[in-house]
């Protein structure tokens, strides 16, 4: 394949537009100042764009989890701990009982004082919706190539029709962080 002089070599992903890794790119200084347009024609700013949605994808997806393992923390030994007391009281086990009934309640004033896990479900949706607006800008990138538009004003179009959605996602975002951060742990 010749490269022109504003193209570059990207390593290729699953589907060649989105929803894949990415590549790193060896280009002499002198391309990479030029604008980019990739092989399969997408210019460099879109797919720079998309994988940062695909990153922040991540990264929420990432934090979903960390928030229902923390959800749980405190809950699930509260609750074994619990029962277990029963079990000891029921067998007589007195002192036991009442340890592991002062444990369950030590987990529960802990996670009553100090809530963790509360956004879990608040970074599940946005994992959602910005893997949503990802493949929509793939969607259109692919629909745009069918219809022979020229690529950058395709990819300009592409992410301005984004950035509504990328502004209402992160407002939701910041505004749940916030109104949990004077109550929440620094993790």
């Amino acid at each position: 394949m010749v490269l022109h002089r504003n193209q570059i070599l990207r390593s290729p992903l699953r589907d060649d537009v989105g929803g894949g890794g990415g590549g790193g790119s060896s280009t002499s200084p002198k391309l990479a100042t030029a604008p980019m347009i990739e092989p399969n024609g997408m210019p460099s700013e879109l797919r720079e764009q998309m994988d940062t949605y695909k990153r922040w994808a991540d990264d929420n997806r990432r934090d979903a989890r960390r928030d229902t393992f923390a959800f749980w923390s405190l809950k699930v030994p509260a609750i074994a701990v619990s029962a277990g007391a029963s079990a000891f009281a029921y067998f007589r086990l007195d002192a036991v009982a009442v340890i592991a009934g002062a444990v369950a309640s030590a987990c529960v004033l802990i996670d009553g004082l100090n809530p963790r896990g509360t956004l879990r479900n608040i970074h599940r949706r946005a994992y959602n919706e910005i893997s949503t607006l990802h493949a929509g800008m793939a969607a259109k990138w692919r629909e745009g190539i069918l219809r022979k538009m020229d690529p950058r004003q395709l990819g300009a179009e592409i992410i301005a029709g984004a950035t509504a959605d990328t502004a209402r996602i992160s407002a939701y975002i910041t505004a749940a962080e916030s109104s949990l951060s004077g109550r929440l742990p620094h993790s």
